[in-house]
């Protein structure tokens, strides 16, 4: 990339973050000091955003949740428990799950929002949360 055009996008970034000037250091994408992107990719589609149980008021919420924990760490969202940050899931409490979790992947995570009356399960790739569910019916496994 040239120089100049790193530096526009450095600016832009600059811009976007507003009065703190500061840009994000970049991520390595293996290490669970680094901050926690979100996918939607692999989402199912009975356990889409378009339940007809998850309410506007319930998306508003899981939009907040979402933004809040791309601020934090994995080492922090694990260690805050499942009220605040993520709950660890063994894959076998959940049946017929996507062939996109593989042998690699050791756990699912769940994620808690709206007064923890919804909630959210995906699995970790890197940085990255991959939501696979959004189950504001609290169906997709026992509990």
């Amino acid at each position: 990339m040239g120089e100049k055009k790193k530096l526009k996008l450095e600016e832009y970034f600059r811009a976007q973050k507003g009065s703190e000037n500061q840009l994000l250091p970049f991520q390595n994408g293996d290490d669970d000091n680094d901050n926690v992107a979100i996918s939607f990719q692999h989402l199912q589609d009975k356990y889409n955003l378009e339940n007809r149980k998850l309410s506007k008021e319930n998306k508003i919420q899981l939009l907040k949740k979402l933004a809040h924990i791309t601020k934090s760490t994995w080492n922090q969202l694990i260690l805050q428990g499942k009220k605040s940050g993520f709950e660890k899931l063994s894959k076998s409490v959940i049946s017929n799950l996507p062939s996109i979790v593989t042998e690699d992947v050791g756990n699912l995570y769940v994620l808690r929002f709206a007064s923890q009356e919804c909630r959210v399960v995906g699995f970790r790739r890197g940085v990255i949360y991959y939501i696979l569910y959004v189950d504001p019916d609290l169906d997709l496994y026992k509990h």
